[in-house]
């Protein structure tokens, strides 16, 4: 079942440190009161069968404001679907102001795997697809992969799945 942590500066740290080094993120170990027994907690890995058995992080957050000192601004929201996906998944985002965007798609080693363009967009919702492929336009492997939007300073990820 779902474990639920509160949020701390730490773990706030920790994941941002993720977003913004995508190979860096090795996970966190868990470790029960060795003082006591039947305190452990079994976690699966990204190996572990079935696909349903596999860890999942889920992370709730409120956005800061678009533009600096204004909390009225929309935040910059991205989001994939179909997720998990077999041949492509569509990201979306919604863009409070005009920018220049980028998006990358990485593996969880942190190498780029897919440039999806950088262009000037204007406010509003933008759509592109992403169809499971490599540069070199190549399938991926079937994984876990994050979808880096760069709007501006503003960065966000996603993660996506790709199944077999």
């Amino acid at each position: 079942g779902p474990w639920t942590w509160p949020s701390t500066p730490e773990l706030v740290a920790d994941v941002q440190h993720w977003l913004d080094h995508p190979a860096d993120n090795h996970g966190w170990i868990v470790i029960g009161n060795e003082a006591t027994s039947a305190t452990a907690k079994r976690f699966g890995s990204r190996h572990t069968f079935p696909l349903t058995a596999r860890p999942w992080l889920t992370l709730t957050y409120t956005p800061v404001s678009a533009v600096p000192g204004d909390a009225s601004a929309p935040a910059i929201a991205l989001r994939a679907a179909p997720n998990p996906f077999r041949h492509a998944t569509n990201v979306r985002f919604d863009l409070p102001h005009p920018a220049l965007v980028g998006i990358q798609v990485f593996d969880l080693a942190g190498r780029l795997v897919r440039d999806l363009g950088r262009e000037e967009r204007p406010p509003g919702v933008h759509r592109l697809s992403w169809d499971g492929t490599s540069t070199n336009g190549r399938p991926v492997a079937h994984g876990v992969y994050v979808v880096r939007l760069m709007a501006g300073t503003h960065r966000q990820t996603v993660s996506v799945i790709r199944l077999p």
